[in-house]
């Protein structure tokens, strides 16, 4: 097993006694040991590649909770007869969950809460110009280390 998968499961097996020594951080963890707590994702990156190659250690959310290390992605497809909402949940190691929920076309589509403000949240962060994305890791490497 690489060394970032057995990391990840030693981090999940570990969240609960992480997130009552550390709180609420991102870690940087190599051979099931951290090596850091930082206050952003990108901090984790940047410190740790001061002293760590890139590649060999993993940075994580330290929460609560499994939604620490997932994430919801919403989707809704319609064909000729239904509408399906669709919730892909994945957790940061690769792993794809599914949840749906069929409507009939012709009911009023009863989408939750959650769906709802995912897509409000999207469409906010599409058109804002402040919030940055990179197409690439050299891209957010450069921007790190500005």
């Amino acid at each position: 097993m690489n060394t970032q998968k057995s990391d990840f499961k030693w981090y999940k097996r570990n969240l609960r006694k992480l997130y009552e020594q550390y709180g609420d951080c991102y870690l940087a963890i190599k051979k099931k040991t951290v090596l850091g707590a930082y206050s952003s994702f990108a901090e984790g990156v940047h410190e740790t590649e001061k002293r760590e190659k890139l590649g060999t250690f993993i940075v994580q959310k330290c929460g609560p909770d499994e939604s620490a290390y997932t994430e919801t992605m919403l989707t809704l497809s319609i064909n000729k007869n239904t509408m399906e909402e669709r919730a892909f949940t994945r957790q940061h190691n690769g792993i794809v969950k599914c949840l749906s929920a069929c409507v009939t076309i012709g009911q009023t589509p009863r989408l939750s809460p959650e769906t709802l403000e995912a897509m409000a949240e999207a469409k906010r962060i599409s058109s804002d110009p402040s919030v940055k994305g990179y197409k690439n890791m050299d891209e957010l490497k450069t921007a790190l280390n500005s």
